[in-house]
């Protein structure tokens, strides 16, 4: 992956989030601090429920329900803590032995690494020939 373009993106004219760092560059809205401070002090330090906070959920069935016609409830919803959890989690579930996932380039290792514990296979898309090739734009076929 070309780290190197979260110094030569902003060098360009172009912001720059870097989603694969899992540590975004713009600050923290001042909302999101107020009710994370009142949670701390309403004593809400500890873990929550593997599912999820329920209000949350709710909230997400609802707005869920009312843009896509839908009929979820707080049960269909769970909340997870970034995408490297959701997609190992999703491949672990629906992926055989012998199947194949294919994955974005630049992506999450995740993707090939948890494909070959299932004895199964990450592909990468082909880059475009204008572009230079990636080390890790391959096919990475799992062994035994």
């Amino acid at each position: 992956m070309d780290h190197g373009i979260e110094q030569r993106g902003p060098q360009a004219g172009r912001r720059v989030y870097p989603f694969h760092l899992g540590d975004m560059n713009i600050p923290t809205p001042r909302n999101i601090m107020d009710a994370t401070y009142k949670a701390m002090k309403d004593g809400k330090t500890g873990y929550c429920s593997n599912y999820g906070i329920t209000p949350l959920r709710e909230i997400i069935a609802a707005n869920l329900n009312a843009s896509h016609g839908t009929h979820y409830s707080v049960d269909n919803v769970v909340i997870q803590p970034g995408g490297k959890p959701t997609i190992g989690k999703f491949i672990l579930a629906l992926m055989n032995p012998g199947d194949e996932v294919l994955y974005p380039n630049p992506g999450y290792p995740i993707s090939r690494n948890t494909a070959a514990s299932k004895h199964s296979r990450a592909t990468s898309p082909a880059r475009p020939p204008s572009s230079k090739p990636s080390k890790n734009a391959a096919t990475w076929p799992c062994k035994s």
